[in-house]
């Protein structure tokens, strides 16, 4: 009887274990990204406007993708800078990566110019 119940201990150790591994496994970074245009007096300047990255859990689906995108498109509009310059929306993507490194080297890439 004991060595069943240690047996069994093992079994759902190693279970949990499991299921703790293919939770982490499952983390997503996401961020948008807005091409906008913006006027500056006689001539409009396209921009990038990009979100923070944030740390999901589970796959987004599209609606939440749209979700996402939309509530980053309300930022910007409602932004000193876009009512000002009377910012347009000419592009949207959103970003979804396995890691923070990918997705903080693809989010540098349309806010640091050399």
């Amino acid at each position: 009887m004991a060595k069943t119940k240690a047996n069994a201990k093992i079994q759902f150790e190693e279970i949990d274990r499991k299921l703790e591994a293919h939770a982490k496994a499952q983390k997503q970074y996401v961020f948008v990204h807005l091409l906008v245009e913006e006027d500056y007096g006689m001539d409009t300047r396209l921009a990038n406007f990009v979100s923070g990255i944030q740390d999901i859990t589970q796959d987004l689906n599209e609606d939440e993708k749209a979700q996402l995108e939309d509530l980053i498109i309300s930022n910007y509009l409602s932004s000193p800078d876009a009512k000002i310059r009377n910012g347009r929306v000419k592009k949207k993507e959103i970003f979804v990566f396995g890691s923070y490194a990918e997705a903080s080297e693809k989010r540098n890439s349309f806010l640091i110019t050399e």
